[in-house]
């Protein structure tokens, strides 16, 4: 990589070009194995371009997903999980273009944002500002499915606004979206983690990590820490404060902000719009 290029990874980047160039040499064909470098002010793109077919459909959802289909199946690839794992941790994304049946050569292209790990785009919190964009935006979105939810079935939004002292349904709906994105940021900064569950494919992670901090949030901080906080303000509630409609609304809150941020993860558009805003 040219001298003048900084992208946000470490040292383990040898590991996903070393990883890429060897299955190109192994099962590219006679032709011999070109490396391209592509650059814009908000990424660079490494590209191992080959003269074979492309990877099998396993194989090529396990570089591009993570899917891992069989632990046990030593033909699936332990090195291109590797890739997959390390260019996610990165904030990167894989894509392959050509091979078989096509005039092009086939290409395996790693797209890695140009900020290093340790400059401006990473905040206190551990996130980068892209992550922090990708989740409020997340947040927002569930927070109003959740939110029109509760409007229809409890009405229960002026209650929200009541633990600021205005049980009003405007006020209501402001500190819930705010609530929202919130939890919405902290689920952000664990599911950085969530990649060591490497059986599970990004989108059942996704869901299964909303999901489930969805329901802590239903028992711990609706159920409990809600009405204490309300009793404070001589607002008579039950505690716990469980009901079946909270929970229902809570998971509806974590499958769709899970899925929201993945989504917004591989959306190249609303990526290059973030790192074009701050600039």
């Amino acid at each position: 990589m040219p001298d003048d290029l900084t992208v946000a990874a470490d040292n383990r980047l040898d590991i996903v070009i070393a990883e890429l160039v060897d299955n190109a040499v192994r099962y590219g064909g006679a032709d011999p194995v070109r490396i391209a470098v592509e650059s814009t002010p908000q990424s660079v793109s490494i590209s191992v371009v080959d003269g074979g077919p492309g990877l099998p459909p396993e194989q090529h959802a396990l570089l591009t997903t993570g899917a891992f289909p069989e632990y046990d199946d030593p033909s699936a690839g332990f090195g291109l999980q590797a890739v997959n794992l390390l260019v996610e941790r990165y904030g990167g994304r894989i894509t392959t273009a050509g091979g078989e049946g096509t005039p092009e050569p086939h290409r395996i292209t790693v797209r890695l944002p140009r900020e290093p790990l340790s400059g401006s785009m990473t905040e206190t919190v551990g996130i980068s500002v892209p992550a922090v964009a990708r989740a409020t935006t997340a947040g927002v979105v569930a927070g109003l499915l959740m939110g029109v939810f509760f409007q229809f079935t409890a009405d229960s939004l002026p209650v929200i606004g009541s633990l600021y002292g205005v049980g009003h349904p405007v006020v209501g709906w402001l500190t819930h979206l705010f609530h929202s994105v919130i939890f919405a940021l902290l689920f952000a900064t664990g599911y950085r983690y969530t990649d060591r569950a490497s059986s599970l494919s990004p989108p059942i992670r996704a869901s299964v990590f909303g999901l489930g901090w969805g329901t802590v949030l239903c028992f711990v901080a609706a159920g409990f820490v809600m009405p204490v906080w309300l009793r404070l303000l001589d607002i008579s509630t039950p505690l716990p404060r469980l009901t079946l409609i909270g929970f229902v609304a809570h998971a509806i809150w974590g499958g769709t902000l899970g899925l929201s941020y993945l989504l917004l993860d591989r959306s190249t558009w609303f990526d290059s719009w973030v790192r074009e805003q701050i600039r």
